[in-house]
């Protein structure tokens, strides 16, 4: 993640630019929008009402039949079930940064810099984990640090559903990741009604010209990297 200087610097070294990270931002409630658009409290409460409806009645989320297996939860800490996830999940991602319950309790539980919170989603009765989000909050906003599930698939799906109707029920305005990696994301994020805002840092990657690794590495669809995995 190269300041300008150091970019070319390091493309001198043979290194090459793989993408850059894109935030996606979901609107929860529109009055936080509707009043910088139109610089009138009222209005905006008025207006917000239907618009809120309507955002409902097109969000993914709210025609998600709750599962009776599983149940979400807000944990104070990554214990031994973040490990079993991992070893479960890992493989399943081309290109991702480490994940031990050791790393993301000194990444986040631990960070001077940020005040996280984890939402898990596990098995009841077994309490077996099948994802979580590692998230945090600025003037109502909420901010996806991480997010890891056993596939892309239904249990994306399942996570992603019971975070967004969590963070309904909380009243937040909105909900954004910054993230770089394979389409199956973006597109799956697309449907829950998350759309591009900005485009963040850039990711630039070195393999040697020989390695066998070459392609893959220099491909951002084998890549899994999001928010958390930047430099501290």
């Amino acid at each position: 993640f190269p300041n300008t200087q150091a970019e070319l610097v390091h493309q001198r070294a043979g290194y090459g630019f793989l993408g850059n990270l894109v935030r996606m931002t979901k609107p929860i409630k529109s009055r936080y929008y509707l009043r910088k658009c139109l610089n009138s409290e009222k209005a905006a409460y008025l207006l917000s009402k239907p618009i809120d409806l309507v955002m409902r009645l097109h969000s993914r989320e709210n025609y998600y039949r709750r599962s009776k297996i599983l149940s979400g939860e807000i944990v104070s800490t990554f214990d031994s079930r973040f490990d079993e996830l991992w070893a479960r999940a890992s493989s399943r991602y081309v290109l991702i940064g480490e994940r031990e319950s050791g790393y993301l309790n000194w990444r986040y539980t631990s960070s001077p810099h940020q005040n996280y919170s984890i939402f898990a989603l596990a098995q009841k009765g077994s309490g077996t984990l099948i994802g979580y989000i590692v998230f945090y909050l600025t003037a109502n906003k909420v901010h996806i640090a991480d997010l890891l599930a056993l596939d892309l698939d239904d249990t994306l799906d399942c996570l992603l559903s019971e975070f967004l109707l969590f963070q309904q029920e909380k009243g937040v305005e909105s909900v954004s990741i910054v993230y770089l990696g394979s389409e199956v994301l973006t597109r799956r994020l697309e449907e829950y009604r998350f759309s591009v805002r900005d485009n963040g840092a850039k990711v630039i990657v070195y393999a040697d010209p020989d390695s066998p690794l070459l392609a893959d590495v220099c491909d951002k669809d084998n890549w899994y990297i999001l928010e958390g995995d930047k430099d501290l």
